[in-house]
């Protein structure tokens, strides 16, 4: 048995980052079922019901890359990676 050095064992986290919003965009262009009403939708990025909510998430996912924006929008909680202050525990 060959002792390991205890840094060498520990990996760094994947980098993360956001989509963009074109990213975001394609990623809704799978093969995934969705009805509403009895009809199945084929492309959620262009359907009435749905459409405008992706195009706010669009908005969002492209001000997480705006240098200008990325401050208000993003912490850095973890070294080396950025989240959403949404998904970050509340401090007490």
């Amino acid at each position: 048995m060959v002792a390991q050095n205890r840094s060498e064992s520990i990996q760094s986290p994947p980098q993360v980052r956001p989509f963009t919003g074109a990213e975001y965009l394609e990623s809704l262009k799978d093969e995934r079922e969705v009805y509403i009403y009895g009809e199945q939708v084929r492309d959620l990025t262009q359907h009435p019901a749905f459409r405008n909510a992706g195009r706010m998430l669009v908005r969002l996912y492209d001000a997480l890359h705006d240098p200008a924006r990325r401050e208000v929008l993003t912490s850095r909680p973890i070294p080396a990676t950025a989240a959403s202050p949404i998904a970050s525990t509340p401090r007490r």
